[in-house]
């Protein structure tokens, strides 16, 4: 900045008037003398220690004998006023000029800066220059290599389409070369002679074909035998099997024939229609313990007051259910001759009444009587009854009769039975069942063989090993059985155990399938904790942890749900995990490419 001296103003006479006079200067003392010379002393010997060769000696030495005038200021009291004029006069005038010096500092450089632009730039598009010549010689490299290559790839097919019509025609040349051998049977002359070797020829086709027609009709190969011998086999059991039951109607009828006669010669009043009926149902019921065929004179023996027997012994139910007295009742069916009331006819009669006089209902004290009655009459409930039983005892939460029933083994199991004691339990879902149902579901499945409910409640009872040796001990179970018992029981330890292998062996499920399927379900935290467990795990004798070795053997877990997988992992905040996961499907997606790949080229 441009500084312009200041014009200093005369002064007018009235200012020489209001001003105070100073007073004249007088000769200097001996105290000021001395005052002078310690100041100048003190002001040289400051002066000497400041470093020239320093920035800051300037602002040193300005500040030196700013202290030394300071001290005039204070020594000198009369011009302390214009003196101290003086002095901030010259420290502003210091101070513009350290601005100033500091504005042209500043203003400099961004000269040089400004000046540095057009070299900086020019260095810039020589260097985009650079590059762009740089990538297109890459880019013709790479144009130049493709081509290359496809040039070798048509050499190499080439080569291996003259190879494979080389040795096909050293293949027909040789066949066609052959040596010559003579014609049994035939003479030097019949050789050559064309209407013998065409007769010849004709009798040569003629044995051919009775030949292959012998093969086709006179000798079956050893599967068919096979085939033949089972199918004669199963014609026996249907033949034994018809003949049992020609036996069994041929005994009915006697039976049948033995009760009209009886019928009809009676002197009560009892109608015939039910004598026969009566009849009937004795001998279905006897059929199970005939082991020969009686005698007709031994069936008419006592029949007529059997029947009557019978027929008073239902007459007394009936008369019982009239007095309401029904536990009296179900004793009384339980314990009927021939079992001719322990039937469905019963079980309906009992569970059409409503009335309940305890904690339990007259079809439960049918079912109770009938279970207890077991061990005497030696033959179970058929399985429609058993069910009846089962489903009565556990609606009206009596599980410690149906545990008890299946102690003595009084029931006969069916599939149907396990689901009824599935759906009565209660216990929340997601938890080990207390209730006893589940249990006493797998007793009834391990007794039916249905495998895949087995397994699930095996899972719903958490016997995860349990579950693994029936897998392993049967081979009937499958990718898709697998799904849907991991579907039907979503157990964050079941799920573990399929994805992870045994013993060197592939894990039962792929671990795409088993997450994917999880997250679709409510139960998707589980699918998140089984991620977490897998990718902490390390195998001592593999560098790569879990999950990288559970995706590179996945080879059925598409793309798409891989995608879901990973989105799922982001959603609840697993990074790393969706990280790991996306890295590792994309390194096996780039093996098996690569592999194609190879195994086309070395086709």
């Amino acid at each position: 900045m441009k500084m312009y001296p200041t014009r200093t103003p005369t002064p007018s006479s009235s200012d020489v008037t209001s001003r105070p006079v100073l007073p004249p200067i007088s000769t200097a003392s001996t105290h000021q003398l001395n005052f002078s010379h310690r100041l100048q002393d003190r002001v040289d010997t400051e002066v000497s220690q400041i470093d020239p060769s320093n920035d800051l000696s300037g602002t040193q030495r300005f500040q030196v004998y700013k202290n030394a005038f300071n001290e005039v200021l204070d020594h000198v009291t009369a011009y302390r006023p214009i003196l101290s004029a003086v002095k901030q006069e010259y420290e502003q005038c210091i101070t513009n000029l350290e601005a100033e010096k500091r504005e042209v500092h500043t203003i400099t450089g961004k000269l040089k800066t400004m000046a540095a632009e057009p070299t900086t730039y020019a260095n810039y598009r020589r260097r985009t220059t650079e590059l762009e010549e740089r990538m297109a010689i890459v880019i013709s490299d790479n144009i130049r290599l493709e081509a290359e290559m496809r040039r070798l790839k048509e050499v190499e097919k080439d080569h291996e389409r003259r190879r494979q019509q080389a040795e096909t025609h050293s293949h027909n040349v040789a066949h066609r070369l052959r040596p010559f051998r003579a014609v049994p049977g035939l003479s030097s002359d019949e050789l050559i002679d064309m209407d013998t070797l065409t007769d010849y020829l004709s009798t040569v086709s003629k044995q051919l074909k009775e030949l292959e027609e012998s093969r086709c009709s006179r000798y079956v190969t050893q599967g068919k035998y096979q085939s033949l011998q089972s199918e004669l086999h199963s014609k026996n059991i249907a033949k034994h099997s018809v003949e049992n039951t020609n036996s069994l109607i041929k005994h009915r009828y006697q039976k049948l024939a033995s009760a009209i006669e009886n019928g009809e010669g009676g002197e009560d009043d009892t109608p015939v229609l039910t004598m026969i009926l009566r009849s009937l149902t004795q001998g279905y019921n006897s059929d199970t313990e005939l082991e020969c065929e009686p005698d007709s004179e031994e069936l008419n023996v006592g029949h007529e007051s059997e029947t009557e027997t019978l027929l008073t012994y239902i007459e007394q139910l009936n008369v019982l259910f009239k007095q309401q007295r029904y536990r009296e009742a179900a004793l009384h069916a339980a314990n009927s001759p021939r079992g001719v009331l322990r039937n469905m006819a019963t079980i309906e009669k009992f569970k059409a009444v409503r009335v309940y006089f305890t904690d339990k209902s007259p079809l439960l004290m049918l079912c109770e009587a009938l279970m207890s009655t077991v061990s005497a009459v030696r033959v179970k409930p058929c399985q429609l009854m058993s069910e009846e039983c089962v489903e009565c005892a556990v609606n009206e939460d009596h599980i410690d009769l149906v545990t008890h029933w299946f102690a003595l083994n009084c029931v006969t199991y069916s599939d149907r039975m396990g689901e009824i004691l599935h759906r009565h339990c209660q216990c929340s879902d997601g938890t080990v069942c207390e209730c006893g149902c589940i249990a006493l579901s797998t007793l009834v499945y391990s007794h039916t063989g249905n495998t895949i409910r087995l397994a699930i409640s095996l899972c719903l009872q958490a016997h995860i090993e349990a579950f693994i040796e029936l897998t392993l001990n049967n081979t009937t179970f499958n990718h898709c059985d697998l799904m849907y018992i991991l579907e039907q029981c979503p157990n964050g330890s079941l799920a573990q155990a399929l994805v992870q292998p045994r013993e060197g062996e592939v894990p039962m499920l792929p671990l795409g399938m088993v997450a994917h399927t999880l997250l679709k379900t409510e139960r998707y935290p589980l699918a998140l904790q089984m991620l977490q467990h897998i990718y902490t795990t390390y195998p001592p004798d593999c560098d790569l942890n879990g999950i990288q070795r559970c995706i590179l053997s996945d080879k059925s877990t598409t793309h798409s749900m891989w995608v879901e997988i990973i989105r799922g992992c982001q959603d609840n905040g697993l990074y790393d995990i969706a990280i790991e996961i996306l890295a590792s499907v994309t390194v096996g997606n780039v093996l098996t490419t690569a592999i194609s790949d190879a195994v086309l080229g070395n086709c």
